[in-house]
């Protein structure tokens, strides 16, 4: 299972005991957005042959001021991609997570979030997983108990509440 995308992905050096006993390959860069996601598919993900494939980028997409329409075509420009090479690849979302630095930005990450929520289910190869709703404190905001001090990277405790939603999904579909 490659998990690929940004620094999200990039900063979660536990992946691999988290996801345990999975197998897991971890291939995030900083600063992706899923346009680069889809450009650097052929050399960081397919060589692999990933049974799955698990993303999370569409957070600095809309970060540098793209749409969501246009954070959902890229992500569909990636599922086509893989699965031309790829063609029984399962291909997960991970939600884009509401963060303290972009909270402004938040009703158009929703938006994405959605319309990719839509795709997954009409799709069943695609999977849509909600990460964001577990970084929300009792007011419903981002709570600053799940990010490092830049209000947007995910903290040890982060990490641990996205392992607690995407492994048991995960194991679900392929711990046997």
């Amino acid at each position: 299972i490659v998990f690929v995308g940004s620094s999200s992905i990039r900063f979660w050096t536990t992946l691999a005991e988290d996801m345990a006993p999975l197998p897991v390959v971890r291939r995030g860069f900083g600063g992706a957005h899923l346009a680069h996601v889809v450009h650097e598919a052929p050399r960081i993900v397919i060589p692999y042959a990933p049974r799955a494939v698990v993303v999370y980028a569409g957070d600095n997409d809309i970060g540098a001021g793209k749409s969501a329409e246009t954070v959902v075509a890229d992500f569909e420009a990636l599922v086509a991609r893989l699965r031309a090479a790829l063609p029984e690849v399962d291909v997960w979302f991970l939600s884009i997570k509401p963060s303290r630095l972009r909270a402004s930005l938040w009703p158009e990450m929703a938006k994405a979030n959605e319309r990719i929520e839509a795709l997954a289910d009409a799709d069943p190869r695609l999977y849509y997983v909600d990460v964001g709703s577990v970084l929300l404190g009792p007011d419903g905001s981002p709570s600053a108990d799940f990010f490092r001090f830049d209000g947007l990277h995910l903290n040890e405790d982060g990490y641990a509440a996205w392992t607690k939603v995407v492994k048991p999904a995960l194991l679900a579909a392929y711990g046997s």
